[in-house]
């Protein structure tokens, strides 16, 4: 018997009894209060995300993700995986990609060092543009302008 074959209930954000099925637990809360996220039916926050997956209950992130999966088009015309499915590089950036436009990213960033015990945080605006002749899909040249980097010298873990 799977988890998936029993009819599970969970509160929700306002203590209702639902499905977990029809529930998503918010692992992305940058980005719970947008558009697409307020159509969702949030679990309680007291249930955390290692039981809500357990559970049944959807990653805000995978749904976002698997909602805006044909936005990502990168020329590939069929793939295999295999192997580590994503370097820890592309994964920040796919994290960073989630966060929205504006100044909370910058506070989150500050934040994250400081947890770290970070002694110092350096940002630095790039003005560079590059060009878009070798990038592995066509809308990846909105990503080719200004940059903003963030560094701490506390250690990656």
């Amino acid at each position: 018997m799977r988890v998936t074959d029993l009819e599970i209930y969970a509160p929700d954000d306002a203590g209702t009894l639902a499905l977990t099925t029809d529930l998503v637990y918010d692992d992305a809360p940058w980005l719970s209060k947008q558009s697409m996220a307020q159509s969702c039916r949030f679990v309680h926050p007291k249930i955390s995300s290692n039981v809500g997956e357990k559970v049944g209950i959807k990653s805000l992130r995978l749904l976002l993700q698997n909602t805006h999966s044909d936005q990502m088009d990168f020329g590939v015309v069929k793939t295999e995986s295999f192997g580590q499915s994503e370097s820890i590089t592309r994964r920040l950036r796919h994290i960073l990609e989630l966060y929205p436009e504006g100044t909370p990213i910058l506070s989150e960033l500050i934040q994250n060092a400081d947890d770290a015990r970070a002694t110092t945080v350096k940002v630095l605006f790039n003005l560079k543009s590059y060009g878009t002749s070798s990038l592995l899909g066509p809308k990846m040249a909105g990503w080719q302008g200004q940059s903003l980097y963030v560094y701490n010298d506390a250690t990656f873990t």
